[in-house]
């Protein structure tokens, strides 16, 4: 957890058995309530979308670009037409959107920002350098995946990242890792 954290520039790292626990735990720990509906990319795994159902929720699908990141115009639309109050944006494939207009359009709704960062651990936004900070950042909160098939391999596994405190407290406890 320590490792993790201080490679992605997080205060608080909480290990667990998959992103999709981490992605759930992390509804849950941002407010999700049962019927809310959560904003996602069209494109995405199906970890994600199960997690907001997992959660008590419904997804709201934003459509995607033809670079397979989350359509920006849609999103504002989808924001004015469903009321969701959560954006859960996965970076599907490692392809980010322009988290910066992503945050811009969030806050100004007073939509919470949550990051699926399964497939982006080591991506940073910006122009890439060592400067620019990891995928997860533009949101309160996001989750990474160790699973086999991801840059860091632990077989299973994956990973919740926050600078919240509290909300890191939640998760652990939530986890039943830390009793």
């Amino acid at each position: 957890e320590v490792e993790v954290a201080q490679y992605t520039g997080f205060k608080y790292c909480v290990a667990l058995n998959s992103c999709g626990s981490a992605l759930y735990l992390m509804l849950l720990a941002a407010g999700v309530q049962p019927g809310d509906g959560v904003l996602t990319n069209a494109f995405t795994f199906v970890a994600v979308p199960s997690a907001i159902h997992h959660a008590g929720a419904k997804p709201v699908y934003v459509e995607s670009t033809s670079g397979y990141t989350m359509d920006l115009t849609d999103l504002k639309s989808k924001i004015a037409s469903s009321g969701a109050k959560f954006c859960m944006i996965s970076h599907m494939r490692g392809k980010i959107a322009d988290m910066d207009e992503v945050k811009r359009i969030c806050d100004a709704e007073g939509v919470v920002l949550l990051e699926d960062c399964a497939h982006s651990i080591g991506v940073r936004f910006g122009n890439g350098t060592a400067n620019c900070p990891h995928t997860g950042h533009h949101g309160v909160a996001c989750g990474i995946s160790s699973q086999s098939y991801k840059m860091l391999n632990s077989g299973e596994g994956g990973f919740f990242l926050t600078d919240d405190g509290p909300m890191a407290a939640k998760v652990a406890v939530y986890a039943g890792a830390y009793e």
